[in-house]
């Protein structure tokens, strides 16, 4: 404060006392104007005021107080503002300072539903991500509903605040209509809030929100892998304008949840595949194993079989105690073969006639005869497929794996039950998943068998494809599904199961369609048996490293009259192919022997004897040896085990062509 304003403010206050007019009024304001442009206060003023009435002798109280109010008045008006301002910006400061709680408790919220979705199970993760959003935003009611299969249908999979009768299944039913609230929400990329449903123009409200009045709410779509998942909703009885950052908040609470659900997903697929993988690798373990032991129990087989054979023919007539003993012997080494088959079946090692294969025929043919298998309180049912075109396959062994898919379907259902037969096209717009036993993309007949029988359990359907388990009594060899599993896996397809315990089953063959037009592979026909096999004089040469396959070879081949060389191994064979002393003109040789295979046997025999026919002989089927060298070759090929009298009537049948 100045001398010079004290000595005006002064001034101007005797002037008003004496003639309180207009012009002294205004130098008053006036005053107060320079005060405040000089920085001072209403107290700095009101002390300034007190100084220069003292000075004032007889000063009227109520003129000198008017003076000191009008040049108060510029100050005032200016306190004033700065009061409003001042209480403008607390009320600013206490908005800013809610924006900041609320968006930290949103944060806060997400982190921590971030958290629980590496830690929940996904059910659990839903509730929780339901009660968040319901929390954050404020409202009476949360849901989330979850799209089915036919992308049409929502099920309240969790809800809170709604009243709704409780259902078998366990949650209501709603459809997905385009118009509704439900079906804008799933097309909606992001997320939708609607302020009043009774003056919406968007969309109509769902059965839902219309039973329990709902007025407003927030709804945003969960996206798994392959698309929308189902809604997560926050909704309330009260009109409500919901702020942009309500939306953001919902639709970052969704993500967490769709994070979640994707990475759910992958996981499951993963540890699908590595199961299947293990499952593969296992089966494909076993299969080797079961090729070996079906090749080896061949071997044994031709022994057991043909001695039993040669008894028989040598059997004199009469003594029936012991032609019952030898009848019994070939009949179970029959029986025995047979399971050989289907082991070599299961390891992919059993050889295919394959041909185009109408299944709707096959099963028709076989129908008669599959409603004879079953009891009459068993249902049977069959339904074709329309213009499904055929498979290329081998009707016989397809006949086979029908036979046992009712057998088994027959034996699920003691107390009766109904058996089902369909047949009908799929067709995979891409390749399955799994690498080692998916499907590639393409058309694909697929015949089903089901029941409703006992089912099967998750435990036991990881093994029902392994050759030898069975669940059932003993007698049986649980061979039946590892062989129409392996049947299923030799003719470009798979078998597949769906099951559970107390549910019955269903197991599903999936063929390749057939290529029209595609040429067909002629199987080689069956030579005529010939009544007698004519006997022989010409030297043969047998090579076989077991030495009962080859006591026995020998020995047939010398009844029929002719001089056998035998041969333990390739490389006695080589030594005697070069002795010009005894040259022979047919090489009985099996295939699978160490050093060197039957295969490459003959090629190193043909060099030294042109022209030399050779017979193969092995445990396994002809088709199945492509890794000898002979796919695609014209050879001549006798399976183990062979009768007697096969090998004769092969052995002359060769010779004499040569003629």
């Amino acid at each position: 404060m100045t001398a010079d304003f004290s000595k005006r403010y002064g001034e101007a206050l005797a002037l008003f006392l004496t003639d309180p007019g207009e012009k002294a009024r205004q130098a008053a304001y006036d005053l107060g104007h320079l005060a405040l442009q000089s920085g001072m206060g209403i107290m700095d003023l009101l002390q300034v005021h007190r100084d220069q009435l003292a000075q004032i002798k007889g000063a009227d109280q109520a003129a000198h107080m008017e003076f000191l109010a009008e040049s108060a008045a510029p100050l005032e008006m200016e306190l004033r503002g700065y009061q409003e301002a001042n209480r403008s910006l607390k009320e600013l400061n206490r908005e800013l300072e809610g924006r900041v709680a609320s968006r930290t408790q949103r944060q806060e919220a997400l982190a921590g539903l971030g958290r629980k979705a590496l830690d929940l199970d996904f059910k659990a993760l839903l509730s929780e991500a339901m009660l968040t959003l319901t929390r954050i935003l404020d409202t009476e009611f949360g849901k989330v509903l979850q799209l089915q299969a036919d992308q049409e249908t929502l099920v309240l999979s969790d809800g809170l605040g709604w009243e709704l009768p409780s259902t078998p299944k366990g949650g209501q039913t709603f459809r997905a209509v385009k118009g509704q609230e439900t079906g804008y929400a799933l097309a909606c990329p992001g997320a939708v809030a609607f302020a009043d449903l009774n003056s919406e123009i968007r969309f109509r409200p769902s059965p839902l929100l219309a039973q329990h009045q709902i007025v407003s709410g927030v709804d945003v779509r969960i996206l798994g892998s392959e698309g929308p998942w189902g809604i997560l909703g926050a909704d309330s009885k009260k009109p409500r304008d919901f702020a942009p950052e309500d939306l953001r908040f919902a639709e970052a609470v969704a993500d967490v949840v769709g994070s979640a659900l994707r990475r759910k997903t992958a996981e499951e697929a993963l540890t699908r595949s590595e199961e299947r993988l293990h499952q593969s690798q296992k089966l494909e373990a076993m299969g080797r194993l079961a090729g070996g032991v079906a090749h080896d129990f061949n071997n044994l087989l031709t022994v057991i079989n043909g001695y039993a054979d040669l008894g028989l023919e040598r059997l004199a007539p009469g003594d029936d105690s012991l032609r019952q003993i030898l009848e019994d012997i070939r009949k179970a080494g029959r029986r025995a073969a047979q399971l050989t088959r289907q082991l070599l079946v299961f390891s992919h090692k059993q050889a295919l006639k394959t041909e185009d294969v109408d299944l709707n025929a096959l099963v028709t043919e076989l129908q008669k005869m599959l409603i004879r298998l079953i009891p009459e309180d068993i249902r049977f049912s069959f339904e074709p497929g329309k213009d499904l075109g055929k498979v290329r396959a081998d009707p016989g062994q397809l006949e086979q794996v029908l036979m046992n898919l009712v057998l088994n379907a027959r034996d699920a259902m003691p107390s009766g039950g109904n058996l089902a037969i369909t047949i009908r096209g799929e067709t995979l717009s891409r390749a399955e998943d799994d690498p080692i036993e998916g499907l590639g993309a393409g058309a694909y007949v697929v015949l089903s068998v089901q029941d409703d029988g006992t089912g099967i359990d998750a435990a036991t359907q990881k093994k029902i494809f392994e050759p030898f388990f069975t669940t059932k009594a003993q007698g049986h060899s649980g061979l039946g599904l590892a062989t129409a599993y392996g049947i299923a896996r030799q003719n470009q397809g798979t078998l597949k199961v769906f099951s559970a315990a107390g549910k019955g089953s269903r197991f599903e063959i999936w063929l390749p369609r057939a290529v029209e037009g595609a040429a067909l592979a002629s199987p080689a026909s069956a030579p005529a048996p010939a009544a007698a096999t004519k006997k022989g004089r010409e030297t043969l040469l047998v090579v076989e490293d077991d030495p009962l396959v080859r006591r026995l070879t020998c020995g047939v081949l010398q009844a029929q009259g002719y001089s056998v060389l035998e041969a333990s191994g390739p490389e006695e064979a080589l030594t005697l192919a070069r002795s010009p002393e005894r040259p022979f003109s047919l090489m009985v040789t099996d295939m699978v022997m160490p050093v060197m295979n039957g295969r490459q046997l003959a090629q190193a025999i043909l060099q030294l004897l042109p022209g030399l026919k050779v017979l193969y002989v092995s445990g396994y089927p002809s088709d199945t040896m492509d890794p000898q060298g002979l796919r695609g070759e014209s050879f001549d090929f006798l399976g183990k085990p062979y009768a007697p009298s096969d090998l004769a009537r092969k052995v002359r049948e060769i010779l004499d062509r040569q003629k």
